[in-house]
């Protein structure tokens, strides 16, 4: 695992991880939505598709945390020095897509909702979209493993 071809692997895996991560995030949304909120339950259910369709469309409709790594090693990694760091590389887009999917499903509720969330709604937030991203990403890349390219 310590040097991936993120652009092949989105290629390949990005059927997998949507499959992956859209349900896994609307469940953890749905138990933390109804634990920190005092809305009713159809709120609940607007407000979770409305952040569901946020993370999805920045972490796998317009991959903001690929596109910072391919920024990143091609402008100044590759620059600076010949020596290679994948296995930061492919960390830091996991982290970076959750950090994303945090924050796109923030700006939902703030922008479409009006509400404020505390900054512990906030971090468990994170906390959750980190374990569906985590649990996206092992599933594809099970599947670009078990599916190689035909040379």
């Amino acid at each position: 695992m310590l040097d991936v071809n993120m652009p092949y692997y989105w290629r390949e895996g990005r059927t997998v991880f949507t499959f992956c991560f859209v349900p896994s995030g609307m469940l953890m949304r749905h138990f933390l939505l109804r634990r920190q909120t005092n809305g009713s339950p159809p709120s609940w259910v607007v407000a979770n598709v409305t952040m569901g369709a946020a993370s999805w469309l920045f972490v796998v409709a317009l991959p903001l945390a690929i596109a910072a790594d391919q920024f990143v090693n091609f402008y100044i990694l590759d620059r600076i020095t010949t020596v290679r760091a994948d296995p930061y590389s492919w960390i830091s887009v996991l982290v970076l897509s959750a950090v994303v999917a945090a924050a796109a499903e923030t700006a939902a509720l703030r922008i479409f909702f009006r509400r404020k969330l505390s900054q512990t709604m906030v971090g468990s937030l994170f906390v959750a979209e980190l374990c569906c991203v985590a649990v996206a990403a092992y599933a594809s890349i099970k599947y670009v493993l078990a599916h190689p390219p035909i040379p």
